[in-house]
């Protein structure tokens, strides 16, 4: 029976990693370095756009899948909208990449497309919208993932999978209250002056 026990628990351990090295992938796509040329900021967010379109399914897809396996197991039930709402921003991503790609036909690179898209953003005076709306979408991804792997991380510490932390709890246990102070934080003062 342990055993069976232990293999269960290093599934959700498993699981747990993986849900990380998503979120770590979720991470490095949505950091995006602005400069101060408007039309650099624009191609390396159309770059990861582009890139994203590749992963990005897969990553929300295992944050997704702890949150509801560890809610489940620790006798939750998974908010279903939280879920939604990560996995409708991560496929409205991908639409905005499928239409990036459209803007230029054929057989291009990459770097083709993203020369193309650009240059028909600055000639429309469109950097700006595309910029803050890809702003939020990143942010929107990057929030809602970081909030459902808290959650599973707290349900894997409630059924024992994960260690607890107690570091911060010992910190303020460590720290007396206000009411257990017997003297005063001045008191050498006082007594220089007896």
């Amino acid at each position: 029976m342990s055993e069976n026990r232990e293999a269960y628990g290093q599934a959700l351990s498993d699981m747990f990693n993986e849900a990380v090295k998503a979120y770590s992938n979720i991470v490095r796509l949505t950091s995006t370095a602005t400069s101060w040329n408007r039309e650099g900021t624009i191609k390396e967010i159309v770059q990861r756009v582009l890139a994203a379109q590749g992963y990005i399914l897969d990553n929300v897809e295992a944050i997704i899948k702890l949150y509801v396996v560890s809610a489940t197991v620790a006798g939750k039930n998974p908010n279903e909208q939280k879920t939604r709402l990560l996995l409708r921003s991560a496929r409205r991503l991908i639409k905005l990449a499928n239409k990036i790609r459209a803007t230029a036909p054929g057989n291009k690179s990459d770097y083709e497309i993203v020369e193309v898209f650009t240059k028909e953003l600055v000639s429309q005076s469109k950097t700006r919208t595309f910029y803050f709306t890809t702003y939020m979408l990143f942010k929107n991804i990057l929030k809602r993932s970081k909030e459902l792997l808290e959650e599973s991380s707290n349900n894997l510490t409630l059924i024992g999978v994960l260690p607890r932390r107690r570091a911060l709890e010992e910190f303020e246990e460590s720290i007396p209250s206000v009411g257990e102070l017997s003297q005063p934080v001045d008191n050498d003062k006082a007594g220089e002056g007896a």
